[in-house]
C-alpha cells in the first residue's frame, strides 16, 4: 500500500508469491536500452570477476558474463534467488 493511494497495491519483489520474472514481460525496450549502456561503459574489456548487486532473477548476469569469467549474483530476495538458479539451469 502507498501513503498517497491508500488502496493502491504496489508491487514488491520482496514478497513471496510476487514473481518479478514477469514484470519484464512487455518491457523489451527498457531491457534492451539496459544492455546497450553496459556495453557502452564496458567498451569490450575483459575482466576476472564481476557482480551483479542487487540483480533480482539474475537478468543481467548473461551479459555481465560475455565481459568477465565469473559473475556474483548478489540478492537479498530468497524468492528471486530461486528464480535465478532456475534460469541459470536453463541456461
Amino acid at each position: 500500500m502507498t501513503d498517497e493511494n491508500p488502496g493502491k497495491k504496489v508491487a514488491n519483489q520482496y514478497e513471496r508469491n510476487y514473481d518479478y520474472t514477469k514484470y519484464w514481460d512487455n518491457r523489451d525496450y527498457e531491457n534492451a536500452a539496459e544492455h546497450i549502456a553496459i556495453r557502452r561503459l564496458l567498451k569490450g574489456n575483459r575482466y576476472s570477476k564481476a557482480a551483479d548487486i542487487g540483480g533480482g532473477f539474475g537478468r543481467l548476469c548473461l551479459l555481465l558474463r560475455s565481459f568477465a569469467n565469473e559473475v556474483t549474483l548478489a540478492e537479498p530476495a530468497a524468492t528471486q534467488l530461486e528464480a535465478a538458479k532456475e534460469g541459470a539451469r536453463r541456461h
